[in-house]
């Protein structure tokens, strides 16, 4: 009997998944075809777009996480979520074990700026909303670096996922330098945030519709700022910061959670 109502759950989820992404795809599309256009047609000043623009972003990414939380897709619990309201000018620097993350972690945020492979700007759900935004491309190093170190300095909040891509479960993580980078050339503090996903679910090799036996649980830990000092000074050259960095938060993002 134990099995067979597991099964009904699955199916269920299964079902609840598929209209999630539904919804969310719809979304995407009215945002990128109707709204933004619009709001780039009525407000004339840039930043003020931009600023409309993430904001509208978080309220449907909130509206999306309630959503499949309501339909008992997943189940969340965020710790030390208070944290985030205090920063200004700071790298965020996640794990990245599934689909949805940047998602979990931009529905907390009042703003955020993000770095975004060159893919997603061809992706008709999410293109005019990256746009928008004003998020940051990251196929031109050299550019990259220099946009982030300008948002910075105006005091934004700036989210980057080290890996580049999903961890593949049980394999170590791989970081690239770039969150380092940029925060020893901006001289900002960086803030580490931990996703936990138990069991695997949307994680990297795996599509959608690959549902665990019991609904995933996501922990997500807000956890305390890491100091640049302590990595960046005048006798230390940039490169060797930003190495000595990444392996601090190679294991500050391997953080085993029970």
């Amino acid at each position: 009997m134990d099995v067979d109502l597991r099964k009904i759950n699955q199916l269920w989820r299964l079902f609840a998944t598929a209209f999630g992404f539904f919804t969310f795809g719809v979304g995407g599309l009215f945002l990128t075809l109707v709204f933004f256009p619009l709001v780039h047609l009525f407000v004339s000043d840039v930043e003020r777009r931009k600023a409309v623009a993430q904001s509208t972003i978080r309220q449907a990414f909130r509206f999306f996480i309630a959503e499949i939380k309501w339909l008992r897709v997943i189940d969340v619990k965020i710790e030390g979520r208070e944290l985030l309201e205090q920063d200004r000018g700071c790298v965020l620097v996640a794990n990245h074990p599934t689909l949805i993350d940047y998602v979990l972690i931009t529905s907390l945020l009042p703003q955020c700026d993000c770095i975004v492979k060159e893919a997603l700007w061809h992706n008709p759900f999410v293109r005019g909303a990256i746009t928008a935004a004003g998020y940051v491309d990251n196929s031109d190093t050299a550019e990259m670096l220099s946009k982030c170190d300008t948002l910075l300095k105006k005091g934004r909040v700036l989210l980057v996922f080290p890996e580049g891509t999903r961890t593949i479960p049980g394999e170590k993580l791989q970081l690239k330098r770039g969150a380092a980078q940029i925060a020893v050339r901006s001289r900002c503090d960086l803030r580490v945030i931990h996703i936990h996903c138990a069991p695997s679910f949307l994680n990297k090799g795996k599509k959608w519709h690959q549902l665990p036996v019991v609904k995933p649980f996501f922990l997500v830990q807000v956890m305390e700022k890491v100091n640049i000092r302590n990595f960046a000074d005048e006798s230390t050259a940039d490169s060797v910061a930003a190495r000595k960095l990444t392996e601090y938060l190679s294991k500050a993002l391997t953080l085993e959670t029970c």
